[in-house]
């Protein structure tokens, strides 16, 4: 059995932490130290275990007792292939050593890759060419690229002067020649992965011949006999999938599935938190809120939610060991959270070892078995002169005693990271008082300059501080605060404005997550906006044992912050201030931030009064610019109304160019202008178009005529808008069309049971029948996703029962003045213009702009009136930008007599 292998974690160079070598009770400490094995160790052929390694020094090979079989001081070494030789490279050049370590092919390549059944590929200048286990070459033959030759005899490569790969035997004859723009690794089983040009991806057997047609956009190396593969026309959609060897799909299309399988699971789901493999979704014994993949030792990582005397789940994670049964095995006491690295990648078990690093509460590191027992411990111990690392057994026996240095390592949390360590330097609870004080004699002083005219500093604003640079997930940079606000001129809000210039203020507390940790950890902003509130309730603990119980805010002339904020009143000479203390948290491109802040600002009494001894020739000035503004207004033309728009488009050529350019206006186009011609243009420019089309322009030979333009149009189709008769077309026409196919694979998938929502988001019309569709819309499916044909009444009332917006699928003939009238009482979508104008009504109208006032917009000419205009006004002040100008001073006037 070879070692296992344990870093450790405490010693002081965190960038050349050392292995430890664990057989039994032996420690191995290799000299000079080992930092990294390269693969695992193999059987040397001699009772014996070697390995690929990296130390201080170097590259080497070493044994399983730690002993260096080639000392480290090569450029590189590589794992030892099935021949039993492995690579090394010495002097920029790569050669071949045997498991004894013996160089038995000098290094003189400039580039070499592993041998396996007796070729490797190796490269001098610009060309590849093939070597035998004696450096000799194994037969004629360059290339541009070549592979390593796969265990059933075959070696992808792409000949010199060509652009294509194919495969060669052990005998350098072309198996299957050159056509993949790339090609994969044959497995034993005989079957590769290749791509025709980029985007097609298939698999092939060992004749060359289509085991998978090039249906999808890639696949990956099969590994233990299954791939991963996907097809992607983003922004449509995204389904990723695993295949078996003969092309069988065994884990189902789904987003978010992993690139990788191990211990027979992927990870899926945008949150990281679910597993599933060949017999469907890993059922888990505690609710999983994220987990690393499968480390291949029969175990993941995870953090399971933590739910507490039988109550809900909170945001808390407990961290422990998941296993490939589901069975979930918390840490145990004292064992805290997974080590994570300085880029916040949670450390994964070395090569070879099936134990996992956590953080423990003593500030050391307890690794876990797979059933999340402590087996061994590195614990920190106390010299004379500084302290050792020492290794123990689960028992606790000491196993190894490292040498003493000044101090080691004290790890700490990163998850649940001590709410102290987002503070600023030199910011805690007992400096608090004292920073408060002076910002409050930075605010007297402000206050005083406001009085005399005198500037009040730069422009810098302190909430726009957040540096896209900070740390991942501790503290930032902090940035220059100004301590103090901008040059005062007045505003509209003359208070505020005052309060600005006055104010001080100093950040206490920062958390930023950067996109990739965010990304990989979204529950981390949860984490950490718990901790800014555990900080922030101290810190205001702090505040009221000083300054007393908070107040309202009675005439706190600024919330200077937008969540949360509290504020105590204290006297400075004749004027009273506001010390407040306040907590924010933002997103933004893919970061997230917090923060904590400490402010103080006169009150309103005391900044009118200093305002008023100030010069007045800054507020002539702005009064100037908003003259200036008000000349800008009048300058503005207002929105016009539909009837207004549709006047503007003119006639058949106008509605003609629109349709073509945006093919959403057919539902507009009045019925003397739309007729076979124009929608026949709107669909040539736009295949998609055809599903703004009126029913009356849904016949057979439309949608014949449209199939028959080619697959890619074909595979255009809206999904809702192709009938089982045009689906056997097309299937007929273009069975092998890559464009087509892609179409036809991503929508044939009927849903599963029970129905949701999505389940016919993307499915062909012709597989859907009644029933389905039925059930469908009982389960949320919305209008737009049922087949044309198949909306009945029945089906149309369910709809509309889930989502009146639904209207807009409606053709006209369906609607009802009953469905108008529901309609146009929505509250939060003016659908009006959905409506036929023959069901329009003044009545209707009048209930439209009354639960909206906006829908004036789409209120018809000949039914605008004062009254109708006034109840829209007064619904919503937007609507006055629709009152016609005839009517304008009459609404106007009929509002003033209200008010």
């Amino acid at each position: 059995m070879p070692p296992i292998l344990l870093r450790n974690h405490l010693h002081p160079d965190t960038s050349a932490q050392p292995l430890l070598l664990v057989d039994g009770t032996r420690v191995s400490c290799p000299d000079p130290e080992l930092l990294d094995l390269i693969g695992e160790f193999v059987d040397d052929g001699d009772g014996g275990l070697i390995a690929a390694a990296r130390s201080t020094t170097g590259f080497g090979y070493i044994d399983g007792c730690g002993r260096w079989v080639v000392p480290p001081t090569l450029q590189d070494t590589r794992t030892f292939a099935e021949d039993g030789l492995a690579r090394f490279q010495a002097g920029e050049l790569w050669g071949y050593v045997d498991l004894r370590g013996k160089v038995v092919i000098d290094a003189q390549f400039e580039d070499a890759r592993a041998f396996r059944r007796g070729r490797a590929p190796v490269r001098n200048g610009k060309y590849w060419h093939y070597i035998d286990t004696r450096g000799a070459l194994a037969f004629d033959g360059i290339f541009t690229r070549a592979e390593v030759f796969s265990p059933c005899g075959l070696a992808a490569a792409r000949p010199s002067g060509a652009a294509r790969y194919g495969y060669i035997d052990a005998a350098g004859n072309w198996a299957i020649p050159p056509q993949f723009s790339h090609a994969q690794e044959f497995t034993r089983d005989g079957v590769a992965a290749v791509e025709i040009k980029d985007d097609r991806a298939g698999v092939i057997d060992m004749q060359g011949q289509w085991i998978v047609k090039p249906t999808y956009t890639d696949i990956r190396r099969f590994i233990g006999g299954y791939a991963y593969c996907r097809i992607d026309r983003y922004p449509e959609y995204i389904h990723e999938f695993y295949i078996d060897t003969s092309g069988r799909v065994v884990i189902p299309a789904q987003r978010d599935l992993a690139k990788w399988m191990a211990d027979g699971w992927v990870r899926a789901g945008d949150s990281d938190s679910d597993y599933v493999g060949l017999d469907g979704e890993l059922a888990t014994s505690a609710r999983i809120g994220w987990g690393t993949h499968f480390t291949g030792h029969g175990f993941a990582i995870a953090g399971a939610y933590v739910r507490h005397a039988g109550g809900p789940f909170d945001g808390d994670l407990d961290w422990g060991i998941l296993g490939t049964d589901g069975q979930f095995h918390p840490a145990p006491e004292g064992a805290l959270e997974p080590l994570v690295d300085d880029d916040a990648d949670i450390v994964l078990p070395e090569p070879g070892t099936p134990l996992a690093p956590f953080v423990t509460r003593n500030e050391d590191v307890a690794f876990l078995d797979r059933e999340g027992r402590i087996a061994y411990r590195l614990q920190r111990q106390s010299t004379g002169d500084g302290e050792r690392a020492v290794l123990r057994d689960a028992q606790g026996v000491d196993l190894w005693t490292g040498a003493t240095h000044p101090s080691l390592v004290r790890l700490q949390p990163f998850f649940g990271a001590d709410p102290d360590s987002f503070l600023r330097a030199g910011v805690d609870c007992d400096s608090l008082p004292a920073l408060a004080n002076t910002l409050l004699q930075g605010a007297h002083e402000n206050l005083a300059r406001l009085a005399s005219g005198a500037p009040l500093g730069d422009d810098e604003d302190e909430e726009d501080e957040e540096d896209e640079d900070a740390d991942c997930g501790g503290n930032g940079d902090w940035g220059e605060d100004s301590g103090m606000a901008r040059h005062f001129t007045f505003e509209d809000d003359e208070v505020e404005a005052l309060a600005d210039c006055a104010r001080t203020g100093q950040r206490l507390f920062r958390v930023y997550l950067k996109e990739d940790v965010w990304g990989t950890y979204q529950f981390l902003s949860d984490l950490r906006f718990g901790q800014m509130e555990t900080m922030y309730a101290r810190l205001a603990a702090v505040l009221t044992a000083r300054l007393g119980e908070p107040v309202a805010l009675p005439d706190h002339a600024r919330k200077t912050y937008d969540i949360d904020g509290l504020v105590w009143p204290v006297m400075s000479g004749s004027s009273r201030y506001w010390i407040g203390i306040s907590m924010y948290c933002d997103t933004g491109d893919g970061t997230w931030w917090s923060n904590i802040w400490l402010h103080c600002t006169p009150d309103v009494e005391a900044l009118q009064a200093a305002a008023a001894l100030a010069p007045a020739r800054v507020q002539d000035d702005d009064d100037d610019d908003d003259d200036d503004d008000d000349d800008d207004d009048d300058d503005e033309q207002r929105p016009v109304t539909r009837d207004e728009w549709v006047a503007q488009v003119g006639g058949y050529a106008g509605w003609l160019e629109l349709v073509c350019d945006h093919s959403m206006y057919l539902r507009d186009v009045p019925a003397a202008f739309l007729d076979d011609a124009m929608v026949d243009a709107a669909i040539e420019a736009n295949t998609r178009a055809y599903d703004d089309a009126p029913d009356a322009f849904h016949t057979p030979a439309r949608l014949e005529a449209l199939i028959r333009k080619g697959p890619h149009v074909a595979a255009q189709i809206p999904h809702a808008c192709m009938t089982a008769e045009g689906l056997a077309l097309a299937r007929s026409l273009y069975v092998d069309e890559l464009d087509w196919n892609y179409a036809d694979l991503r929508r044939s998938s009927l849903p599963d049971e029970p129905l949701d929502a999505f389940c016919l988001e993307d499915v062909w019309g012709g597989l859907v029948d009644a029933d389905l569709a039925l059930r469908a819309v009982r389960a949320g499916v919305g209008l737009g996703d049922i087949p044309r044909w198949l909306r009945s009444d029945a089906v149309i009332e369910v709809a509309l029962d889930n989502e009146i917006l639904d209207v807009r699928w409606l053709d006209r003939t369906q609607f009802t003045p009953a469905i108008a009238a529901r309609a146009v009482q929505h509250t939060y979508t003016d659908l009006l213009p959905y409506i036929p104008r023959e069901l329009v009504t003044p009545e209707l109208c009048l209930t439209a702009v009354t639960t909206s006032g906006t829908s004036l917009e789409y209120v018809p000419t000949e039914f605008m009136t004062v009254p109708l205009c006034v109840a829209a006004v007064r619904s919503s002040d937007d609507a006055l930008d629709f009152v016609p100008d005839a009517l304008r001073d009459a609404v106007l006037a009929s509002l003033d007599d209200d008010a």
